[in-house]
């Protein structure tokens, strides 16, 4: 298997942006509320936090319905975002943030010069070959002084759904960090995320299933209380349990190398 290949005989799709169908099926109303997307938009936010990102303006690439730049405006960070999808169900409040149907070498010069931080959020599974988005970053964006990104973790839970969503891989951290590497980036940390879903998702595999094509959003005064709690799991977890231990994410920050 190559590193650009999902498991031999695997279906991939590979659509250039979501359609209205299938962001409605990821990303329904109310999703933010999640579990899984409470603790990354917090562990994202601790994370630009760690390594003073979080002082001007960050801009998250590929921003979808806009759950990471909501939290982080909350948080008083000056996020903003680009999606080059005009499918993407952004909310009004965050219009006036986001530039939509552009990609990110379309947007404003002005723009593009104040970012300081940029976030790619599962965002290079989807390209066959990372290296020149991540060599265009300091170019485009030319006071970038760090990069922070998930990708979605470990060959082993490859399912069904990596195929339906356009993934070319699932990484590990070797991997991670040769591309980031490739791609002119110095790696100032990497570790896997949340660890205790690793088994849940490989017994999945195991069994011979796929996990859910379709997410509901939590509703109802006990559900939400159950995700608010997992959520606060998962952050703990973050904090006892050694990035090296697998889990069903990565998070790395990285730094345009000479800067």
């Amino acid at each position: 298997m190559n590193d650009a290949s999902p498991p031999e005989g695997a279906e991939v799709e590979l659509p250039s942006a979501f359609d209205a169908d299938l962001y409605q099926r990821l990303f329904p109303p109310g999703i933010e509320r999640d579990f899984w997307h409470r603790a990354r938009c917090a562990l994202v936010e601790g994370a630009l936090r760690r390594h003073g990102l979080d002082r001007g303006p960050v801009l998250d690439v590929g921003c979808g319905r806009g759950i990471m730049i909501a939290h982080l405006r909350r948080a008083g960070i000056d996020a903003r975002g680009c999606e080059p999808s005009l499918e993407a169900p952004l909310p009004d409040e965050l219009r006036p943030f986001v530039v939509q149907g552009q990609a990110l070498d379309q947007l404003p010069e002005g723009l593009r010069r104040e970012v300081r931080a940029a976030l790619l959020l599962d965002v290079l599974e989807h390209l066959e070959d990372p290296t020149p988005l991540l060599r265009s970053l300091p170019q485009l964006l030319p006071g970038l002084e760090g990069l922070v990104l998930t990708v979605p973790a470990r060959m082993e839970l490859w399912t069904r759904y990596d195929a339906l969503i356009g993934h070319w891989r699932r990484y590990d951290l070797p991997l991670l960090r040769a591309h980031l590497e490739q791609g002119g980036f110095e790696v100032l940390e990497a570790g896997y995320l949340f660890h205790g879903l690793y088994p849940t998702l490989r017994l999945v595999v195991e069994a011979g299933r796929s996990r859910s094509e379709r997410f509901r959003a939590p509703r109802g005064w006990a559900w939400l209380a159950f995700h608010r709690l997992a959520a606060r799991f998962f952050l703990l977890e973050q904090r006892l349990v050694p990035g090296a231990v697998p889990g069903s994410s990565i998070l790395a920050v990285a730094r345009p190398r000479g800067r």
